[in-house]
């Protein structure tokens, strides 16, 4: 994936000619290459390109798998639900979210336990967006009846695509989906009756903003339109989101000075947002989360970058070989270096992808990494401690992740005297 990229980059250049699922495929890297990618595919017919068993997991309205006028339409409606102000709106459940965790984790750290971070963060992004989801309404036993259904189903994703076997991940995941959409269709009435006629922002919850979500003809997303979408900004939010906190931990571990400057400007809340994003956005470009996506070529030859990529062919963005490898569009990409996002925009970013299919939950993923980091990083959060010996090297899984799970043992920050530091 990311290895691939930066080897093929640094040997053929920015775009290459491979072989992809028996197809013909031209994988693209560099900022400017993707750049041009991005507008042809707002120009041009391309449609989105997934293995048969992922679509029938997301399901045939979700986000992921539409192109077209009907991914258009679903864009507007699911983005009314994400915007800054429907974001700021969540602060109260995100930093509940955040208690829980930071509470977790220092709770082991006073049985002495090591603690694998990846996990913790795992299962901090997955409830902080199931909360989101419910607005902070939810029981205990219904979140975590939610977490356990939606991990069956995201391993599904990227297991064999054997339904038809019942005890395999696939199958699993299948019934997961049929369990958590029963769940769901209820939520679902309850707030159309709830919301009525009011605005999106006027629910406390990302489900009742799906809900009452309308275009301008009127057009509102029904109950398979809004389980389809929930699954896919689930996996996809709680997966980034996972990632990212993950390689910020290990990448402040690495680098002491760097967690002091954090922890710093953390006691400052005019400095905090600007330095925690900026150095969100090195975290995300030296770990992508996301190393590639896939679009098939509609019947027009598309012009990326001085290229020719044909038509009906398969066409990659490759984020990971761009945000790794190219120097030009990010000076010395060895280093790790935050001052390299300021002032905000100074660089490209495609951790999160570009043009017409930009995740539409990067905000509130970035806003609850803010969140997290922010209790971490302050005088009441914990100090962590990797453990010896461990293999540090990512793989996807998918996101990416240490091989070790980043194991550390974690000590409250007032019991080491490192928020006086």
């Amino acid at each position: 994936m990311a290895s691939y990229q930066v080897d093929r980059a640094n040997t053929l250049g920015p775009v290459w000619c491979t072989r992809l699922l028996f197809k013909d495929a031209v994988v693209v890297t560099g900022a400017d290459a993707l750049s041009d990618l991005a507008k042809e595919e707002g120009q041009k017919p391309m449609t989105a390109f997934f293995p048969p068993q992922q679509k029938v997991l997301f399901g045939s309205a979700s986000l992921l798998v539409n192109s077209g006028p009907r991914h258009s339409q679903l864009r507007r409606l699911v983005g009314q639900s994400l915007t800054p102000a429907a974001v700021k709106a969540c602060a109260a459940t995100i930093d509940a979210a955040v208690e829980e965790c930071v509470a977790r984790c220092l709770q082991q750290a006073g049985d002495e336990r090591v603690v694998a971070l990846a996990d913790e963060m795992r299962r901090f992004a997955l409830r902080a967006g199931i909360q989101v989801l419910l607005g902070g309404g939810g029981d205990s036993e219904e979140v975590a009846d939610l977490a356990s259904d939606l991990k069956l189903w995201g391993e599904g994703l990227v297991a064999p695509p054997l339904f038809f076997l019942p005890w395999s991940s696939a199958a699993r995941a299948k019934r997961a989906r049929r369990r958590i959409k029963a769940r769901l269709e209820p939520l679902i009435t309850a707030e159309r009756v709830r919301t009525g006629s009011g605005s999106v922002l006027s629910s406390g919850s990302l489900l009742g903003r799906l809900t009452a979500a309308k275009d301008d003809d009127g057009n509102a997303l029904d109950k398979d339109e809004i389980i389809d979408n929930v699954l896919t900004l689930l996996f996809a939010g709680s997966d980034t989101t996972a990632s990212g906190l993950t390689s910020s931990l290990k990448e402040l571990a690495l680098a002491p000075a760097l967690q002091a400057q954090l922890r710093q400007a953390c006691r400052d809340a005019d400095e905090a947002d600007e330095a925690l994003d900026a150095f969100l956005a090195e975290v995300h470009r030296r770990n992508p989360p996301a190393p590639f996506q896939m679009r098939l070529v509609g019947k027009e030859d598309l012009a990326v970058g001085g290229y020719k990529v044909s038509a009906n062919s398969l066409v990659v963005y490759g984020y990971a070989g761009t945000l790794l490898a190219d120097a030009k569009a990010y000076p010395d990409p060895d280093a790790f270096d935050p001052s390299r996002w300021k002032p905000q925009g100074a660089a490209p970013n495609w951790a999160f992808g570009g043009g017409p299919r930009m995740c539409p939950g990067r905000m509130l993923a970035l806003a609850e990494s803010r969140a997290l980091l922010k209790r971490v990083l302050g005088a009441r959060g914990f100090t962590w401690h990797l453990v010896d010996g461990q293999d540090l090297h990512g793989r996807y899984s998918p996101g990416f992740f240490p091989a070790d799970r980043l194991l550390a043992r974690i000590a409250h920050t007032a019991h080491t005297g490192a928020a006086d530091e």
